[in-house]
């Protein structure tokens, strides 16, 4: 019903009948918002999250880097080809499947809708190079031994020395820090030491749509409180553990499901396990 639509809404309808004049147009600032994502809703409610112009691009020279990028340039004859299977008006869609895939010159061919047949169709009539991908479409990898082993190799050559189960290092022009919930001095812990994962960069959003509150208790003088708790190695590998607002408070302990579910996962007489 209308009445439940946020204001500024506007119909589909009209926007694919809209006749915009280009040349009137005012060239957008870097810092004025050029997407409007929103959140998955973990602690409330979806938030729409102002992403800028500046964010985008930052975060795209980000994952462009030697050490990151697992993308070849296209030259010659040769074109990374993938599938666009994930919704691009969700940020994973958006900035890897599509944003990112065009500024290597790559081939996108996107899905009108996910089924096994056409994903499967995709890759055997485009010969398809890379793929990203949500982890259940994987897991029936599980039950070809050889290929599983032959994957890893190739994901290892092109990732490098990502620890299994970790996010990976920290992003170029990226700052990150691990707080304790109950410090309010945010100093920073130590190796190992699990605590609130804060992040601080170029692609950290302007805030949330309409919604100030949020942003204020989000966002710290610059520094994004995620609400992940996780810990790094000595290789400054980052391992997400938990979410801050999972936690069960234990008498003065905070204490993580995870963790619980991880130990009673272990005893031979539980297949699984959810603590809550």
């Amino acid at each position: 019903p209308d009445q439940l639509l946020p204001q500024e809404t506007i119909d589909f309808s009209e926007i694919i009948n809209l006749t915009l004049d280009i040349l009137d147009l005012d060239p957008p600032n870097a810092d004025d918002v050029a997407i409007l994502p929103y959140s998955s809703g973990t602690t409330g409610l979806p938030k729409g999250v102002e992403l800028t112009h500046r964010n985008i691009v930052s975060n795209l020279c980000q994952i462009s880097t030697a050490e990151t990028d697992a993308l070849e340039l296209a030259h010659g004859d040769f074109q990374e080809i993938s599938p666009g299977i994930l919704p691009m008006f969700h940020i994973y869609g958006f900035t890897i499947t599509t944003m990112n895939l065009m500024t290597k010159g790559a081939k996108v061919l996107p899905l009108p809708k996910f089924t096994p047949d056409s994903f499967i169709d995709v890759l055997q009539n485009y010969h398809c190079s890379i793929i990203f991908a949500a982890p259940p479409l994987g897991y029936g990898l599980t039950c070809t031994s050889p290929v599983v082993s032959t994957v890893l190799k190739s994901v290892r050559e092109r990732l490098g020395k990502a620890s299994s189960g970790s996010v990976g290092q920290v992003l170029p022009n990226t700052e990150v820090k691990l707080v304790k919930l109950d410090d309010k001095t945010a100093t920073p812990l130590g190796l190992r030491e699990q605590g609130e994962v804060l992040v601080k960069g170029p692609q950290v959003m302007k805030g949330y749509h309409n919604n100030p509150e949020a942003t204020k208790n989000a966002l710290h003088e610059g520094w994004f409180k995620t609400g992940d708790l996780a810990y790094y190695d000595a290789n400054g590998m980052l391992f997400i553990t938990d979410r801050v607002k999972e936690l069960i408070k234990v008498r003065r302990y905070q204490v993580a499901p995870a963790e619980l579910e991880e130990l009673l996962r272990d005893h031979p007489s539980v297949e699984d396990a959810a603590v809550i």
